[in-house]
């Protein structure tokens, strides 16, 4: 596998902050630079280089770097010098963009996109900026329908699945690009790619990846690693997680309605989840939503709903690592009922299917997770998984479970939880 760390770019966003690359920016006594030469153990890189090429050079000659820097002669954008990689038709090529902080799994990453012989895979997740990222949609097997580029619409809605600066590409694909010509890897390579259709898959991953490219994000991520979020999101250890009802604990609930709003959030929702993004724990919404089932909506409007729902979350800044519902409902008898949902399954609470979904696809440590809910149905299911069941904004049954503690609402939890 060749490995490609697209670096010097003019860094505008960080101008004020700082004149150099934004590979040299430290994390500790570390620069992120370094960061890539130890994940990558110092083989097989290639440094293509734009603006301060010729700095980076010089710092990684003094490193005994063993791998290829190349110095542009010319801008050619973030995918017009992979044209050259062409030729090696027979390799998988990893490309990083050079102002990501992570410590992601690359074998894990590698043997998704084996698995799915795709011919671009997408390191994707939710992040709190949804809007200035580029954003896929997919279907069930994590293939990507859709490619929004962040010149989209301002009105635009889908699921917050933004790209991360990975990518998983067969040379071969390196064929739609031009020679010499400045292009770009989401609107010249990756978005003419879907449209010839050529297999791009997206690898849905809580992995820790932040783009550090602006004074916010850096901070904030100086910030992760003191808190450790920095090496808990990582798929070779166990996560912890908050599970999370949605009616009743994200947005108000009409009770003997057909279907609550999931947009018509609680006070102090916004902050709750903010909390929670930043600490170590996932946040992941279980829901069941029996009004497919009978009837009252499609499967296709409950999942615009749940769409529209994590883009205002997106800009509010925060977000859910992942979303499980259930559709389904056992009893027959509404008028206008969908028969293939109407079924006794195991994912509709209190049966812990969803839960169990969540742990296998995150790798999740139950023991040491939460699950929020408002339900006796809540309740139950995360006593059947080994979660410790946490019930907000319903005194009665808080009461009858001998609930230590009494939380109005999810913020009221957070807050006693997370104390930093």
């Amino acid at each position: 596998m060749k490995i490609i760390i697209l670096a010097g770019g003019k860094g505008t966003r960080l101008q004020k902050f700082s004149k150099k690359p934004k590979i040299f920016l430290k994390f500790g006594k570390t620069r992120l630079i370094d960061l890539y030469l130890k994940i990558f153990n110092n083989k097989d890189i290639n440094f293509i280089l734009g603006n301060k090429g010729k700095d980076i050079k010089k710092y990684l000659d003094n490193k005994k770097f063993k791998g290829k820097v190349i110095i542009e002669e010319k801008p050619l954008g973030t995918a017009g010098y992979l044209k050259n990689f062409q030729k090696f038709s027979t390799e998988d090529v990893l490309v990083i963009m050079g102002d990501i902080l992570t410590k992601f799994n690359i074998k894990k990453f590698l043997k998704f996109h084996k698995k799915k012989k795709s011919d671009i895979s997408l390191f994707v997740h939710p992040n709190n900026h949804p809007y200035d990222s580029d954003l896929v949609d997919v279907n069930a097997n994590n293939k990507v329908l859709r490619f929004y580029s962040k010149e989209r619409k301002k009105d635009h809605v889908s699921d917050n699945l933004a790209t991360a600066g990975i990518y998983l590409f067969k040379s071969k694909i390196f064929k739609l690009l031009k020679k010499n010509k400045k292009q770009d890897l989401s609107k010249n390579l990756i978005q003419k790619a879907i449209k010839k259709n050529f297999l791009v898959y997206a690898y849905k991953s809580a992995e820790y990846v932040k783009d550090v490219g602006t004074p916010e994000r850096y901070f904030q991520a100086i910030k992760d690693i003191k808190n450790k979020k920095f090496n808990f999101s990582n798929k070779n250890k166990k996560n912890v997680a908050i599970f999370l009802d949605r009616d009743g604990v994200l947005n108000k609930e009409k009770k003997n309605f057909r279907y609550s709003n999931p947009c018509n959030f609680y006070p102090k929702v916004f902050s709750s989840l903010k909390k929670i993004n930043q600490s170590k724990y996932l946040s992941i919404l279980i829901t069941n939503q029996p009004a497919v089932a009978k009837g009252f909506i499609t499967k296709s409007y409950l999942e615009y709903s749940h769409k529209k729902m994590q883009t205002e979350l997106g800009k509010n800044n925060v977000y859910l690592n992942d979303i499980f519902y259930c559709p389904h409902h056992p009893d027959k008898g509404f008028k206008g009922e969908i028969k293939k949902f109407k079924k006794n399954c195991s994912c509709r609470k209190p049966k812990p299917g969803m839960i169990f979904q969540a742990q296998k696809y995150y790798n999740i440590d139950l023991n040491k997770s939460y699950f929020v809910g408002n339900s006796i149905d809540d309740y139950k299911a995360a006593k059947a998984a080994g979660v410790k069941p946490i019930i907000v904004n319903n005194l009665e049954l808080t009461k009858k479970i001998k609930q230590k503690k009494t939380f109005a609402n999810l913020g009221s939890f957070a807050n006693s939880l997370i104390k930093k």
